[in-house]
């Protein structure tokens, strides 16, 4: 069993938009959110590899309760504790290299 520690987890919300121009209507043709941070990330290779993992850490607010639900239908076990303050959330735009941060709360 491989221990993954994720402190600062994320709901990762990729969004695509075709041909994203300036001073324009840009329409949004798909959008997901999947769980992420680093030691989430890390236990889906894991599982992905076939190894046994079980990613731990801490989660808040809404955000990180609709985290632990995406959480249910990954291939390895966690375990996270919650605490007052959300989990941060994510956003990218798909083809291209942007990532759009929300703020996030210290641990």
């Amino acid at each position: 069993m491989i221990y993954t520690v994720t402190l600062n987890p994320a709901l990762d919300k990729t969004v695509e938009i075709p041909g994203m121009a300036l001073d324009t209507v840009n329409r949004i043709t798909e959008m997901r959110t999947d769980p992420g941070g680093k030691g989430i990330n890390v236990s889906k290779v894991i599982a992905k590899l076939g190894g046994d993992s079980r990613a731990v850490g801490i989660l808040g607010g809404e955000s990180g309760r609709t985290l632990e639900k995406l959480l249910e239908n990954e291939n390895f076990t966690t375990q996270f504790r919650l605490r007052g303050r959300p989990a941060r959330i994510s956003k990218s735009l798909t083809g291209s290299a942007t990532r759009i941060p929300t703020s996030t709360s210290r641990v």
